[in-house]
């Protein structure tokens, strides 16, 4: 069995398996970011009234998240946050001043996601029923930016009780229970969001109703109705047409969809509604490099690698974009300038298992095992499922068989379903020895996927092994007829020779070769003669070659030959025009196909040349 090296990547085996995922890698910062716009909103309509500012736990949370995130913040807003700060500055100083809250501080604290018509909303119905529930408000926004879910969901549901047409209630809890994630929260947010724009559709800004929509259509896209996803980040576009988060989340849900073109189309309208959107600029790198188009390959590679080369620039602290950038450089077999980039995304997040996965890819193929294996082991370690696989090749390749087929079998526990991981899994086993697991983990991954050539040829081997010929020859067969290599199709006629394989004879192509000048009455009478030994795949070639002979490839097929030899041979005599027509074995052809043909080769036809009559004097 021939040696060979083996590694799967995501980016390039599994045809970007993540995609499902992107939306959750930024989901805290840019559902925090949609938070604070209705607050911002709320201090530009008064006027920057300083009571509408951020405070405490609220300003420290902003604060946080600005000195990460820099980049990515609008204008107003990071003026908003600014002189919420110069007023906390301010109130620290005058030492004599009481903390006081009055009704326009609790209407900012509460809101987080509020916006201005809501609020009028709530002020034309205020009395001490609605007062209360603004008090639970207040404590539900306080535990959602300390990232105590339960605890705000809890105050937003008492909230409720006291008012159950209070809008900003039914928001905030939305909000939260998409920040918590899980199928139940996600179908609790779709109906509080439901609730909410049943309550506010006609007294709405278009912005700000369009949050909601974004929203809803979030939980949507996370419970996999992708239809109602589409349908809601479509009707935020088109109630704000700049709004950047929307544009985004579209994009995220057709490039999940494998529609990279449009998705590609409206990340780039993301990115000019809010040209310093981070998340915009690694969504459309991400279907840039998912695109695969095999004609423009190396230009998404190029712009791809522009766009996380952008967001390292937007936000140099995350560890993404260097892992993306990294990928761009291994498809294109820089696996030392991908070593250094998944390095540094590990400095950044040295629990980032996908890091450490493509890092020990690169080491494998740069033939350093011992790195590759350790950083497989850290990757599955911290729960990242396909580096199990991984670390299974990767002992494989090793020749350490035992913890191989231990590591394979642990990534088909959780993925049963990988026909490739059964396939190597089989292949574990065949060289340990174990043909009987091989040719079950074959079948398996043939039962998944019958166009696996190679599994068919592997089995193929494990029934050569353990003397199934029929068995061996009947997948080996099966084997040729799929696309495959030039060194395998080679094997896979050895075998088929060393089983004296010999197809039915109605199964032998013939390929027929004659040269133009042939009488064609002859030519018939040949391909009469050949059907009547049934001989029935006959194949007409014009040639210009002037040759007698017979040609096989393979040695079972010297007994057809030497039939079809004699078959022929017997025309030409009872024609009167005998021919030798020697039969030889020839060099294996690259065409697959060949093992089931026998070439003839007929020669011209020459003119009968009378002899003349001599006349006597």
């Amino acid at each position: 069995m021939d040696p060979y090296i083996e590694v799967a990547h995501e980016a390039l085996i599994q045809k970007w398996q993540r995609l499902d995922e992107w939306l959750d890698e930024d989901r805290e910062y840019l559902l925090w970011r949609q938070s604070l716009r209705p607050f911002v909103t709320l201090w530009k309509a008064h006027k920057s009234d300083p009571d509408t500012l951020l405070r405490g736990t609220l300003l420290q949370t902003a604060s946080d998240w600005e000195s990460q995130r820099s980049a990515d913040l609008g204008v107003d807003e990071k003026a908003y946050i600014a002189e919420s700060r110069n007023q906390e500055t301010l109130r620290e100083r005058q030492k004599t001043r009481r903390w006081r809250w009055n009704v326009s501080g609790f209407a900012a604290v509460t809101i987080v996601l509020i916006v201005c018509g809501a609020i009028v909303w709530m002020a034309s119905r205020s009395n001490k029923k609605t007062i209360t529930a603004s008090g639970y408000l207040v404590q539900a926004s306080l535990h959602e930016q300390r990232g105590n879910y339960p605890g705000a969901i809890e105050d937003y549901t008492k909230a409720l009780k006291l008012s159950r047409d209070l809008p900003s209630a039914y928001l905030g809890r939305a909000r939260v229970y998409n920040l918590q994630g899980g199928e139940l929260n996600y179908r609790n947010a779709i109906a509080d969001y439901n609730e909410f724009i049943n309550l506010i559709r006609d007294s709405m800004p278009p912005h700000e109703l369009a949050v909601a929509y974004d929203g809803r259509g979030q939980a949507y896209f996370r419970v996999n109705e992708l239809d109602n996803a589409r349908k809601d980040f479509t009707t935020a576009i088109e109630l704000d047409q700049h709004f950047a988060l929307a544009l985004y989340d579209l994009g995220s849900l057709l490039a999940h969809e494998a529609h990279f073109d449009k998705a590609i189309e409206r990340y780039t309208q993301s990115i000019n509604s809010d040209p310093g959107f981070y998340s915009a600029y690694l969504g459309r790198g991400k279907a840039l490099f998912a695109r695969d188009k095999t004609s423009n390959r190396e230009e998404d590679l190029q712009n791809a690698l522009k766009d996380f080369e952008h967001a390292q620039s937007l936000n140099g602290d995350a560890a993404e974009p260097y892992l993306r950038v990294g990928l761009v450089h291994y498809e294109r077999n820089e696996f030392r300038k991908a070593i250094d980039q998944y390095e540094q995304a590990l400095k950044r997040d040295n629990h980032y298992a996908e890091a450490s996965n493509a890092l020990g890819q690169a080491y494998v193929q740069t033939g350093q095992l011992e790195k590759a294996i350790s950083y497989f082991k850290d990757a599955a370690g911290r729960g990242y499922i396909r580096a199990e696989y991984n670390l299974g090749l990767a002992y494989k390749n090793k020749g350490d068989y035992e913890n191989a087929i231990n590591s394979l079998e642990m990534f088909i526990h959780n993925s049963p379903d990988d026909s490739e991981a059964l396939l190597s899994l089989g292949e574990a086993y065949a060289l340990k020895g174990n043909h009987e697991a091989a040719i079950r983990n074959y079948s398996r991954s043939i039962d998944l996927k019958p166009e696996q050539s190679d599994a068919y040829f592997r089995r193929g081997e494990s029934y050569v092994k353990t003397d199934v010929n029929e068995k061996a020859i009947s997948d080996f067969l099966s084997f040729l007829k799929l696309p495959t290599t030039e060194s395998r199709l080679y094997q896979a006629r050895q075998y088929l020779e060393q089983l004296n394989f010999m197809p039915p004879i109605d199964s032998v192509q013939i390929h027929l070769h004659y040269n133009k000048t042939i009488d064609e009455a002859l030519l018939d009478k040949i391909k009469t003669a050949l059907k009547e030994k049934r001989f029935n795949r006959i194949k007409p070639i014009q040639a210009e070659s002037d040759l007698a002979s017979i040609r096989f490839f393979q040695n079972p097929f010297r007994t057809y030959a030497q039939n079809i030899r004699d078959t022929v041979k017997g025309v030409y005599e009872s024609n009167s025009t005998p021919q030798n027509f020697p039969y030889n074995k020839f060099p294996d052809p690259k065409n697959k196909d060949a093992y089931g043909w026998i070439e003839i080769w007929l020669p011209a036809s020459r003119p009968t040349v009378s002899t003349p009559t001599i006349l006597k004097p």
